[in-house]
């Protein structure tokens, strides 16, 4: 069993200035840089970005209304690996949500979020076996579309697919991850 962080102790709180609108990721690259200059040890490869924590890194512009991007598999990696083993089965258990208004340069909220509940990690299952079915029978599409939780959309270079959650989507799971019913109740 893994060790679930509740707060990131020197993380990026409500109030902290941003000092960059957001454009191609700068505001993520932003936030990584502050977390190790406040001493995290951060990776930036294939595994979650604080591995040291087991979690990965996410910020979120609050006027954005688009899909949330969970990690990025080459096509030949996601018709040869199982959901369990993939990066998007990584990058999606525990993540410090970094939540910031682009009109007003400042961060709103800071929280870890435990997305690691079985019946999220179902959801995100099924869709991504989804994906990797239409993919293995040969689908090029530049968007994949799943089972409402999960979509796949093509990267410009055409050679691996962005895996995000619809922000409707992204909405619910916070809503289920942070929910005290399931310390009490299963789904089933």
């Amino acid at each position: 069993m893994r060790a679930k962080v509740k707060t990131i102790k020197h993380g990026i709180k409500s109030g902290t200035s941003v000092p960059i609108k957001q454009h191609a990721g700068n505001v993520g690259r932003w936030a990584e840089k502050v977390l190790s200059n406040n001493g995290y040890i951060l990776d930036n490869g294939k595994c979650v970005d604080i591995p040291g924590l087991n979690t990965e890194v996410k910020t979120r512009k609050i006027e954005s209304n688009s899909a949330h991007t969970i990690a990025t598999m080459s096509i030949d990696s996601v018709k040869t690996t199982d959901y369990f083993d993939s990066i998007v089965y990584k990058k999606f258990q525990q993540q410090y949500r970094i939540y910031y208004s682009d009109d007003q340069s400042v961060v709103i909220e800071d929280r870890v979020v435990d997305f690691s509940d079985p019946y999220i990690q179902s959801k995100i299952s099924e869709g991504y076996a989804i994906i990797q079915k239409d993919i293995k029978n040969g689908c090029g599409n530049r968007y994949i579309a799943s089972n409402g939780w999960l979509v796949a959309e093509l990267t410009k270079s055409g050679g691996s697919y962005q895996f995000r959650v619809p922000n409707s989507a992204m909405k619910k799971f916070e809503s289920m991850a942070t929910n005290k019913f399931n310390e009490f109740f299963s789904y089933d």
